[in-house]
């Protein structure tokens, strides 16, 4: 009985321990990704709709995102998870706005699946 209580509380501390090390690491690429200049707002976006040229749902291995791709190829920069030609829109906003945005400016809506070796 005490020999399952300890395993059952290793396995909880080991995935705290996994949930906190992936939230250091997303925080860390987000900070990195502001330094470079690849990540914008919404109301940002919303200013400047003629220089998107689609919007694209993308899981790079820290949940799913919206990338506002600013060209017409979707090369992913690997170092830094994300795409070369694009920002990320953060805060992400409700799929929703998303969508009227796209129909009301002619933005083509995509969803993206990122390789798992690019983790």
């Amino acid at each position: 009985m005490n020999f399952i209580l300890i395993l059952l509380i290793i396995a909880g501390l080991g995935m705290v321990l996994l949930i906190v090390t992936k939230l250091f690491q997303s925080s860390r690429r987000r900070r990195l990704l502001m330094r470079v200049g690849k990540i914008s707002t919404w109301n940002e976006i919303q200013i400047y709709p003629h220089r998107i040229a689609k919007m694209v749902h993308a899981n790079f291995g820290y949940g799913k995102e919206l990338w506002a791709i600013v060209g017409n190829t979707n090369d992913v920069d690997l170092e830094l998870r994300s795409f070369k030609a694009g920002l990320l829109i953060f805060p992400r906003p409700h799929t929703s706005d998303v969508k009227k945005f796209c129909e009301m400016h002619q933005i083509v809506m995509a969803d993206t699946m990122v390789k798992r070796s690019c983790r």
